[in-house]
């Protein structure tokens, strides 16, 4: 099995040196396994990146001699490497979860969440919200008018599930830290996942 390591800074100001952490972390450990290093650009906060910013990262990225197998200036077989020119890519798999009834389009406002949010901090605190769309189970929506798709978690109760990861035999699987670097190294691990959604 190949490694392959991701890097994805938003590029909303100066590269941060916590990225820069991250982005060393990842760098390395695709050269001692002589895995590739791929850069990927989340541009996704529309308000704020800039293309002067996305300068900055990868002149940062250079100066630190970060040099990436895939991304932004060198290519690669799974781009684009900017997240806001792979939305084709994101609306064809959201529409495919619309149609199995695992997503729904939902139309509510802006105001219309942050007026639930509100009245649930009033009673409840700022802790343990969860929006609840009143479009959820209606199929009555204008999909050409602006929503957002949102997964159709169970209503009620507790999702139980199995999720895999790539990791040695001898990684232990009982805390995050322990999944986090598991996942990192290579073989299989498998842990069980729970999900509130009360």
């Amino acid at each position: 099995m190949s490694v392959r390591v991701r890097f994805a800074p938003s590029p909303t100001g100066f590269l941060h040196i916590g990225g820069v952490r991250t982005a060393l972390y990842c760098w390395l450990w695709a050269k001692k396994q002589g895995g590739e290093f791929v850069l990927r650009i989340e541009d996704t906060d529309a308000a704020r990146s800039t293309d002067e910013a996305v300068d900055v990262v990868l002149e940062s990225m250079r100066w630190l001699g970060l040099d990436w197998d895939e991304g932004p200036g060198v290519g690669g077989d799974h781009g684009p490497y900017f997240q806001t020119k792979r939305t084709d890519i994101y609306k064809e798999h959201a529409e495919k979860l619309v149609a199995a009834g695992r997503a729904y389009r939902c139309f509510a406002t802006k105001e219309e969440t942050a007026a639930q949010r509100e009245a649930y901090e009033k009673e409840h605190g700022k802790k343990g919200f969860r929006f609840r769309s009143p479009w959820r189970d209606r199929t009555d929506g204008d999909a050409s008018q602006p929503h957002s798709i949102r997964f159709k978690t169970p209503a009620d109760g507790e999702c139980f599930g199995t999720t895999s990861f790539e990791a040695p035999s001898r990684c232990p699987t009982r805390s995050s830290r322990t999944l986090s670097s598991c996942v990192r190294t290579g073989s299989r691990s498998t842990t069980s996942a729970a999900l509130s959604t009360t």
